[in-house]
């Protein structure tokens, strides 16, 4: 899975690249920790429109996601 790492603006979006063989689990945190956004059984790719799993925009800054079972992980940078 990529981007690692990616530069993206808010009106961007963040096309993760997945295996279409198996499922992989997502998991985008803020850099402090605090979870944004989990997708299960994700195949192919998966769009994410730069929003927490309340559906509101997240803020500028940095983000690490985490694809598993050991499948990539990285960080994103939103810019304004």
């Amino acid at each position: 899975a990529y981007p690692n790492p990616v530069y993206y603006s808010q009106t961007a979006q963040v096309t993760f690249n997945l295996p279409d063989d198996e499922d992989v689990d997502l998991l985008i945190q803020s850099i402090s920790g605090e979870t944004v956004l989990i997708k299960s059984g994700l195949r192919d790719d998966f769009i994410w429109d730069l929003k927490n799993g309340s559906g509101n925009e997240v803020s500028v800054g940095i983000y690490l996601w985490y694809a598993s079972p050991n499948k990539g992980k990285g960080k994103i940078m939103v810019k304004p």
